[in-house]
C-alpha cells in the first residue's frame, strides 16, 4: 500500500515500495544521497525555518540508518520504507533551498553526465569549505552540530 503524506504547498507525496524492489544497490544509494543533501543543506541556507529544520533533522537519521540495510538487502521492505520515510522528510526540508553542495553536484553531474545522487555524495564533503557553512558553524548554532558531523 502506498504511503501518502501531505505538506504545505504540496499536493501529496506517494512512495510505492514495490516499485523500488528492483532498483540496484548503486541507484538506491545515489537516490538516498540525493535525499540526504537537502537534509544537510536546509540547516544552513538562508531560507531555513523551524519547519524545514524539523524535516531535515527527521530525514537524515532515517536515511543514514536504513540505507546500509537497503544496500545489503534490496528486498528488505522495512528498510526500504524507512529509507523512503527519510526521503519524505527530506522533501519537507526542500523549501529552505539547497546550498553549495547541491550546486556542485548539479554542475558537475550535468556537465559530465554523472549520477546526480553520486555527485551529491561527493560534493557534500566539499560543502563544509563553503563560507556560508563556516559562518553558520561559527555562530554556534545547535542545529549545526549535526551538519558539521555529517560533512566532516
Amino acid at each position: 500500500m502506498p504511503v501518502v503524506r501531505r505538506f504545505p504547498k504540496t499536493a501529496g507525496i506517494v512512495y510505492e515500495l514495490s516499485l523500488t524492489l528492483e532498483l540496484p544497490a548503486g541507484e538506491s544509494a545515489g537516490s538516498a544521497m540525493n535525499a540526504l543533501a537537502p537534509c544537510a543543506e536546509a540547516l544552513y541556507t538562508p531560507g531555513r525555518s523551524d519547519e524545514t529544520d524539523a524535516g531535515a533533522l527527521a530525514g537524515a537519521p532515517l536515511i543514514s540508518t536504513w540505507l546500509p540495510v537497503v544496500v545489503a538487502d534490496g528486498n528488505d521492505l522495512e528498510a526500504r520504507r524507512g529509507r523512503l520515510d527519510g526521503a519524505l522528510h527530506a522533501g519537507a526540508a526542500l523549501p529552505a533551498g539547497v546550498g553549495v553542495g547541491h550546486a556542485i553536484a548539479q554542475a558537475l553531474g550535468g556537465r559530465y553526465g554523472l549520477s546526480h545522487g553520486a555527485m551529491n555524495a561527493l560534493s557534500l564533503g566539499f560543502a563544509r569549505l563553503s563560507s556560508s557553512v563556516r559562518r553558520a558553524a561559527q555562530a554556534g548554532s545547535a542545529r549545526m552540530s549535526w551538519i558539521i558531523r555529517v560533512l566532516m
